[in-house]
């Protein structure tokens, strides 16, 4: 995958935990149960940030709706480090809206499914820049 395509990729995972971490930030877990349907913790990026979109992913698959409680779960098992919580708060201020994560946990789903393949289906994006 070239550059720009992985970029792509990483700013369609961003804006997908961003949108969840603003949609739960009253508890509501409904969006998180809704992406869970459609992709799994290993559809993100493996390398991105030593994994950092996979391991907030999976906080969220307990349960963790916000960017506190999901830090909380990543403390409690071992997956924080120095600077997870500060790039989260980037993934909130970042994000184009709390709505819309079911679509965008399909781009990031059918983006998994294209680097998988080796990349050579073009990667697809929709509002995230």
């Amino acid at each position: 995958m070239k550059p720009e395509e992985l970029e792509v990729v990483r700013l369609t995972e961003a804006n997908l935990l961003g949108s969840l971490l603003i949609a739960g930030s009253d508890g509501d877990t409904k969006p998180i149960t809704s992406a869970s349907k459609l992709l799994r913790a290993d559809d993100f990026l493996p390398n991105y940030l030593d994994g950092l979109h996979r391991r907030i992913f999976q906080a969220m698959l307990q349960g963790q709706t916000d960017q506190i409680t999901v830090a909380n779960a990543m403390n409690d098992t071992g997956t924080l480090k120095p600077g997870d919580i500060a790039y989260m708060s980037e993934l909130i201020s970042d994000a184009v809206s709390g709505l819309d994560c079911e679509h965008y946990a399909r781009l990031v789903a059918d983006n998994a499914a294209q680097w998988r393949s080796g990349g050579r289906a073009k990667p697809r994006f929709s509002g995230v820049i």
